[in-house]
């Protein structure tokens, strides 16, 4: 979205590049007859990873949102379930948050006030990105580190009270280096 891609497009390429995707199909959203609109949606994606125990491909509604939570109307979520219903296939939910992309069964989509809901730090913990499609994360061990340097570039805000002062700086990282469980700077 930030260059001009469509998230449908970028999830695809993503999809791609990781590896373990064997078929990734935008689906056409040109329904007939108009009146199927009122029972079904058509999700964005058919996927087939390589690393799914059947054959059975999956749909993939893909969706992009800053906010910490992910948001369906009930209707909506209704008419895709409809459609993966009615195909016996699994619905799953594509969210990018940011530069950050989970992917998550729609079942994770429990229901709040009016709409249903699922929060990034769920999607997260539900993501399947790396069991599917071969995405890679890491932890660090006991010991190691990242460091970041920030440059301080401009003073946002500022507050005082009896006892403490509070800053908020934009900041730039200008320096990342790492260092291996014994401490010692690590350039590889």
């Amino acid at each position: 979205l930030d260059i001009g891609l469509p998230c449908e497009d970028e999830f695809a390429v993503v999809c791609g590049w990781l590896g373990k995707c064997r078929l990734l199909h935008k689906l056409d959203q040109l329904q007939m007859p108009p009146s199927s609109r009122e029972d079904f949606q058509v999700p964005d994606l058919l996927a087939l990873f390589s690393t799914q125990a059947t054959n059975s491909p999956v749909l993939i509604e893909v969706k992009s949102n800053r906010a910490q939570s992910l948001s369906f109307q009930p209707g909506y979520l209704k008419k895709l379930t409809s459609y993966a219903e009615l195909l016996k296939l699994p619905l799953l939910i594509a969210w990018k948050h940011h530069s950050v992309w989970s992917l998550f069964e729609a079942r994770h989509l429990k229901k709040a006030a009016k709409n249903f809901n699922i929060s990034l730090d769920v999607a997260m913990k539900e993501n399947l990105l790396s069991a599917l499609a071969g995405d890679v994360a890491y932890s660090i061990g006991a010991g190691a580190g990242i460091h970041l340097r920030l440059r301080k570039d401009k003073l946002v805000a500022e507050e005082s009270t009896e006892h403490e002062r509070t800053e908020n700086w934009l900041v730039q990282i200008d320096d990342v280096a790492f260092t291996d469980l014994c401490g010692e700077r690590r350039t590889d």
